[in-house]
């Protein structure tokens, strides 16, 4: 066995070699990515992931990686979604944005509450057996959405 670097050693011998990595005797700056694995994450250290993940683009998935390492550090976590959302407020307040974000928000919530609607009426209609073209006239809905209510259903 050998210490390639600090926390991090090298099982040779067998078929497959092997690599050991000791989280505590990582170096934060250099190994900030393997470290973030285990609980105990800085809040600053969170905030680098995050400009990192930013960098790295649509392209590269980091979703099961981010996944894990909220996990495990949930504390910080929350406490650096705090900090965004509460100067994103601010930010949007300031430039007066705000009353629009929260209508936006709000036409958006009720267009879903709205298709969920008809959704649920076209499902009771299909209980009743009204034929789809029916079904799809009386809530606006595509007839391909509503067959596949059928489908479902």
């Amino acid at each position: 066995m050998e210490e390639t670097s600090p926390g991090i050693y090298l099982v040779s011998g067998d078929y497959l070699p092997i690599q050991i990595i000791e989280s505590r005797k990582l170096p934060e700056d250099e190994n900030l990515w393997l470290n973030s694995l285990r609980g105990g994450l800085k809040r600053s250290s969170l905030n680098v992931i995050y400009e990192e993940e930013k960098k790295q683009g649509p392209e590269t998935p980091l979703d099961a990686y981010m996944d894990v390492i909220i996990r495990a550090n949930k504390r910080p976590y929350m406490e650096v979604d705090k900090m965004w959302r509460d100067t994103l407020v601010e930010v949007l307040e300031e430039t007066g944005a705000l009353p629009q974000v929260i209508e936006a928000i709000v036409e958006k919530r009720e267009g879903k509450w709205e298709e969920q609607g008809r959704e649920r009426t076209a499902r009771n209609l299909l209980a009743r057996s009204m034929p789809i073209e029916d079904i799809a006239q009386v809530t606006e809905l595509p007839i391909e959405k509503i067959r596949l209510l059928a489908a479902v259903h």
